[in-house]
């Protein structure tokens, strides 16, 4: 936490990272460019509220710090376009991608100003059966975290007009590995054919509710596929070099634990961790 002096873990940890991005990654970046298939990180955030501190919030400040930090150092594009294949991947910065989940309000009320300030294009994958109600999601309800306002569908259609993309998760944030192949089916269908019409886009990708490797069989996979999403994101953690499959690309959360040490090792491929892992 700011303001308290670290730890001898939290030390040896920044000390790890800033070894990784200074000598280890350089070297790793122009290999992976060398041969065309530059590193690719798709960040994951939740919410930007400065009220929470949980292992899917981050502050207003330290968002826009992050933005600054993408913008200066690496290529920022949005994640339609890396599945389209419309980034240079033989170029001498990793690709960084930003993607919300959920649908909470601060993304429109904290998250777009900043975004739009730094020309750092985003997607957002909303459950669509919690947008424009008071719902809450049961992932807050758990851990006692309640009274947080969901978008409205107008609200995200300004969102698309500023240049943001807008994916599916699921109607109601239903973890798809664990119901039953009608329910599956049901919670995808409805949700593309939902942002489809709202947004009035024919490309829609689908974000894995809770996003773990356990979260993301070959059956959901192959049925997001056949209902026609054009894209599957994950949230096990890690980045994308070499080739991509669509329909599992790999995101790793981000959260107020992260450090500007630890934001920048895990982007360039640290494989020694970073904040708390983040996903929901």
């Amino acid at each position: 936490m700011a303001g308290l002096p670290l730890t001898p873990r939290e030390i040896a940890k920044r000390a790890i990272y800033a070894t990784y991005t200074r000598f280890q990654a350089p070297a790793e970046t122009r290999r992976l460019a060398a041969a065309g298939s530059q590193r690719i990180s798709i960040l994951c955030y939740h919410r930007v509220d400065d009220r929470l501190k949980d292992n899917v919030t981050l502050g207003l400040e330290q968002f826009d710090r992050q933005m600054t930090l993408i913008k200066r150092h690496y290529q920022v594009v949005r994640a339609d376009q890396i599945v389209r294949g419309e980034v240079d991947r033989s170029g001498n910065r990793p690709i960084v991608a930003v993607t919300f989940d959920d649908g909470y309000l601060d993304n429109y009320a904290n998250a777009r100003p900043i975004l739009n300030k730094h020309g750092v294009p985003a997607t957002f994958f909303v459950s669509t059966g919690i947008v424009d109600t008071d719902r809450e999601f049961q992932h807050d309800i758990d851990k006692n975290v309640r009274g947080l306002p969901n978008m409205s569908w107008d609200q995200i259609r300004e969102l698309h007009a500023d240049g943001h993309e807008i994916g599916a998760h699921t109607v109601n944030h239903v973890n798809i590995a664990r119901v039953d192949a009608t329910t599956a089916e049901q919670e995808l269908r409805e949700a593309l054919e939902r942002v489809r019409r709202e947004i009035g886009v024919p490309d829609v990708a689908y974000a894995y509710c809770f996003g773990k490797r356990a979260d993301i069989t070959p059956e959901r996979r192959d049925l997001a596929r056949r209902l026609g999403y054009s894209a599957c994101y994950a949230a096990y953690g890690g980045t994308n070099a070499g080739a991509i499959d669509p329909f599992d690309i790999k995101r790793f959360g981000v959260n107020y634990g992260f450090s500007e040490t630890a934001f920048r090792a895990k982007i360039e491929g640290c494989p020694y961790g970073g904040g708390a892992e983040a996903s929901a």
